[in-house]
């Protein structure tokens, strides 16, 4: 279950995440609209990433100090 959650939260977590500042930002549009096109840049190099990892059929990873988090990290007793 714990890994379920995991995958849900790596696969569709960053999605909703720039899909909520998108909404949140877009007075942006009329003060900075260079930032509001890198931004969205950004998230289509994001996306194209995530589907061309899927179509590769590869896992992009956690970084380790997310996996040593999963396994229970217990820390250096030395």
């Amino acid at each position: 279950m714990m890994e379920q959650l995991f995958t849900r939260m790596r696969t569709g977590g960053p999605l909703v995440l720039s899909l909520l500042l998108f909404l949140a930002a877009r007075e942006l549009w009329n003060t900075w609209p260079q930032l509001m096109i890198l931004w969205l840049v950004g998230t289509v190099c994001w996306l194209a990433g995530e589907i061309y990892a899927r179509w590769q059929h590869k896992r992009l990873d956690w970084p380790e100090w997310v996996l040593a988090f999963k396994r229970g990290y217990q820390g250096n007793t030395n």
